[in-house]
């Protein structure tokens, strides 16, 4: 298939069973942008460890934005439910802190993980 055509092209990801299908290779763009901005400069990283880092970090910043949306949506679904939004509030600011911090410190990018 032909991506220059509008055609769907078929991607594999190296080392894994799953791909994705996209249109003119739009994804692979947006995925390789988000992979090279959540990718750890520490060169002390195994390859392994690497990736790790880089899905903790996906993975702390989707549920940090998510866990607020959820509170909302929960409240706008049973607005008599007892929702104490603190501890939403509190839980997605540690997993935020937890992600600027593995930018900023070389400790807690090496720690990441295990914190986790």
């Amino acid at each position: 298939m032909n991506p220059a055509n509008g055609e769907v092209t078929s991607y594999w990801f190296p080392g894994t069973t799953s791909g994705i299908l996209t249109r003119n290779g739009s994804m692979i763009h947006l995925l390789s942008i988000t992979a090279s901005v959540l990718h750890p400069d520490d060169p002390s990283l195994s390859e392994r460890e690497s990736v790790q880092v880089q899905q903790y970090r996906l993975s702390s910043l989707l549920a940090a934005v998510l866990l607020p949306v959820f509170g909302t949506l929960y409240s706008w679904a049973d607005p008599q439910a007892v929702d104490p939004a603190w501890i939403r509030l509190a839980l997605s600011g540690l997993l935020l802190g937890l992600f600027v911090g593995s930018y900023l410190s070389d400790r807690v990018c090496r720690n990441y993980v295990p914190l986790t």
